[in-house]
């Protein structure tokens, strides 16, 4: 969802990610990974 904002210049105000405590190790890992992403957008970065 967020590449296809990025596609159409859709800028976010505020990106929310829940976390259960529940998450796999590779969720949280592409959390991290799209925080770098989006910086390089100047956007937001993810509020867990």
């Amino acid at each position: 969802m967020l590449v296809a904002l990025h596609e159409a210049d859709l800028k976010p105000d505020v990106i929310t990610f829940a976390d259960t405590g529940g998450e796999k190790p590779e969720t949280l890992n592409h959390v991290e990974a799209m925080c770098v992403v989006l910086k390089s957008w100047g956007w937001p970065t993810i509020n867990v």
